[in-house]
């Protein structure tokens, strides 16, 4: 039996086959604006269909339901302040929750980046920022005022961060400011936190 020897148009459709595979993994990637398109960061976060996506946070402050205790769920999604001025892009939580809930084993693809999160508030840990059994980056981020009943009263987190400032922020026992498990910290400032 002789078998055939491929053409010169096998290999030419193999080759389309790959690339449009590999733009079709590409393409995915989307980018969704708060608030021009959607009226909370958490709708933005709902609305990402796959890992890659960005939400991009415009100036202001942020407050209310959708704008405290965000989820990104299973998803490796890139949330940031569009202008990463942290000074200008606050998620104020009005102590009646936290920023951000993150637990589902997330890899460094996902990072929250370029807010000031203020007033955090929980009965347990991470009062800005819960990062639990994840691998997030937070970066560029200024963490003020908030509390956490029990320890690390701005961030409980197990992924890196890089380039953050702590003023102000309370626990009732460990970590006034943070509490890291494997961690790498750098550039970050500590300023007047207790616990």
């Amino acid at each position: 039996m002789r078998i055939p020897t491929p053409t010169l148009t096998y290999f030419r459709a193999t080759l389309c086959a790959l690339v449009l595979a590999s733009t079709a993994t590409l393409a995915h990637a989307v980018d969704r604006r708060v608030p021009s398109q959607y009226p909370t960061i958490q709708a933005a976060v709902n609305a990402c269909a796959s890992s890659g996506d960005r939400v991009l946070v415009a100036n202001g402050t942020y407050t209310g339901v959708g704008n405290r205790d965000i989820d990104p769920g299973t998803k490796n999604l890139v949330i940031q302040s569009e202008s990463d001025n942290p000074a200008a892009c606050i998620i104020d939580c009005q102590t009646l929750g936290r920023a951000f809930y993150i637990h589902e084993l997330q890899t460094s693809a996902t990072v929250i980046r370029g807010f000031t999160i203020c007033n955090g508030r929980t009965a347990y840990f991470g009062g800005g920022i819960h990062n639990y059994a994840s691998r997030a980056s937070i970066v560029n981020c200024i963490f003020r005022g908030n509390k956490a009943a029990k320890s690390s009263g701005a961030l409980s987190t197990s992924g890196d961060v890089t380039n953050c400032t702590f003023t102000g922020n309370t626990a009732e026992s460990l970590g006034g400011a943070l509490e890291a498990y494997g961690s790498v910290i750098t550039g970050c400032t500590f300023q007047q936190n207790t616990a």
